[in-house]
C-alpha cells in the first residue's frame, strides 16, 4: 500500500486543475501488480492487476488473466489495446512483483 500511496499522491491524482476537464480523458499513470496470488515458481505473468489514473482525477482497476507475451514485452501497447481510455503520450508506468516471484519482468515502456 505504501507504494501505491507514493505513486498516486492524493492531490496530484484526485485534484487535477479544472482545465483538465476540458481535455479528452487520458490515462496518465499505471501501476501493475503481477502474480500476487499465483505460485511463486510461475515463469510467466499469470495474473496482472493494473491500477491506473486519468487526467480527470479518476482511478480505475482492471485485472487480466494470462495477459501473454505481448504484455511482457511492451506493457504500454497492451494497455492501449485493452483500456477504453487512450494513453497519455508520456504515461508513467510502475510495477510490483511479489518477493520471490519467478515471473517474467515486464518492459515498462
Amino acid at each position: 500500500m505504501t507504494h501505491l500511496r507514493e505513486y498516486f499522491p492524493y492531490d496530484a491524482t484526485f485534484e487535477p486543475p479544472i482545465s483538465a476537464g476540458l481535455e479528452a480523458e487520458k490515462v496518465c499513470k499505471a501501476f501493475f501488480i503481477l502474480n500476487l496470488t499465483a505460485p511463486p515458481d510461475a515463469r510467466h505473468v499469470e495474473q496482472c492487476a493494473v491500477i491506473y489514473s486519468t487526467n480527470w482525477g479518476e482511478m480505475f482497476c482492471r485485472t487480466f488473466d494470462r495477459p501473454g507475451e505481448s504484455f511482457e514485452k511492451h506493457a504500454s501497447s497492451f494497455l492501449a489495446r485493452q483500456l477504453s481510455q487512450p494513453l497519455h503520450g508520456e504515461i508513467e508506468l510502475n510495477a510490483f512483483i511479489p518477493k520471490g516471484s519467478q515471473c517474467a519482468r515486464i518492459a515498462l515502456i
